[in-house]
């Protein structure tokens, strides 16, 4: 799929713990001037009840076609707990509690990072350098039964943020008459 948005100043408030759609792919809900978008759950570590979930990649684009760049995803993932750090279940926006799940750490992946190798994404292995990753601690026993059984093991997020249309690639000409009536 090709990309239609790219999205920029992105103020996340949640990280929702999702189930795959039939289609495979992760919840995606717009609504309301709001973006909820598809995160790639990367592993789960049983003896410590860690979670590792990618939250965005660069330049990959998602099942709506939108995407963004690494600089933008830093400012988005230094934000989130500032703007409130919340993880709650399908979007329901009721936050849970610090003794059901815990954010252990928020993070700019960095090549090499093994917690976060061997991900894929509509079936290919991708690259997270760059990427925002969590690391979450899974405390209560029904959270983690319905992540075992299937219930969920996806994370899209919820917030709001700006987007710009992305264009085709335009004849020369096109192109340069752009970048002129930019400056």
């Amino acid at each position: 799929m090709s990309a239609k948005r790219r999205l920029k100043n992105a103020k996340i408030t949640h990280i929702s713990l999702c189930r795959k759609g039939r289609n495979k792919l992760r919840t995606v809900m717009k609504s309301g001037g709001r973006i909820e978008i598809p995160l790639t759950v990367s592993k789960l570590d049983d003896t410590e009840g860690l979670l590792y979930c990618l939250v965005y990649v660069p330049e990959l684009v998602d099942i709506d076609g939108d995407i963004m760049d690494a600089a933008e995803i830093q400012k988005m993932a230094h934000g989130f707990l500032s703007n409130g750090g919340n993880i709650d279940v399908e979007h329901d926006l009721d936050p849970l509690s610090s003794e059901q799940i815990r954010i252990c750490e928020t993070l700019i992946v960095q090549k090499g990072d093994e917690r976060f190798s061997n991900i894929t994404y509509d079936g290919e292995t991708i690259d997270p350098t760059g990427s925002w990753g969590v690391v979450l601690k899974i405390l209560d026993p029904e959270l983690k039964a319905a992540y075992d059984a299937g219930e969920w093991d996806g994370v899209s997020m919820w917030g709001q943020a700006e987007w710009s249309p992305v264009h085709k690639t335009q004849p020369p000409n096109q192109r340069q008459m752009s970048w002129t009536k930019k400056h």
